[in-house]
């Protein structure tokens, strides 16, 4: 059993490249399968967040169709991460708490508190990074669609997968959407 996670850009440094939304659809639903099928993968692990967590669950969600023993995990940071969010992306993100197999609120988990008081349920920025920890230290692969920038969550996550030495593979925004792997 291989359980895979994602970390990915939002929105606007998630199409840095030539390709459109469908073609990164196309790259991440064709990784995730071939997770599946040559690797044994059963269970991954999306954020939920707004640009390449909700690709990838969707991608998940579409596969189970076909994988019925695959489960797809929603691991969310606090309860109110869609809090500012606009209501159609409200509405798309509830209907993902529907489809998961289970929603994970980490900031509810006492391996995963803030080591400074914050109040469950409420955002703070330190719960990103611990919902990417937990989803990394839940898996044996991290699965990233990364530009290469050097500041950012998602390069926060790929850091700790790697000094937790994890396998990461990532698909590159600058290169055709080719999945690679990180040294």
């Amino acid at each position: 059993m291989l359980h895979v996670s994602f970390t990915g850009h939002r929105p606007k440094e998630l199409y840095v490249g030539t390709y459109t939304k469908a073609d990164l659809i196309k790259a991440t639903y064709n990784a995730i399968k071939k997770l599946i099928e040559e690797e044994g993968a059963t269970d991954f692990y999306s954020g939920g967040a707004i640009g390449f967590d909700q690709i990838a669950f969707m991608c998940v969600h579409w596969l189970k169709k076909t994988y019925t023993h695959i489960k797809n995990h929603l691991v969310v940071p606090f309860l109110k991460q869609d809090k500012m969010w606009k209501p159609e992306q409200k509405a798309f993100y509830a209907q993902m708490k529907e489809w998961a197999d289970d929603v994970i609120y980490v900031d509810t988990l006492a391996d995963y508190q803030p080591t400074f008081s914050h109040k469950v349920g409420e955002y703070s920025g330190i719960k990103m990074q611990l919902r990417n920890e937990y989803m990394v230290d839940h898996s044996h692969v991290l699965l990233a669609a990364y530009n290469g920038s050097e500041k950012s969550g998602t390069t926060n996550c790929l850091d700790y997968a790697k000094g937790k030495k994890k396998d990461v593979r990532w698909i590159d925004l600058h290169d055709d959407l080719k999945v690679k792997k990180m040294a």
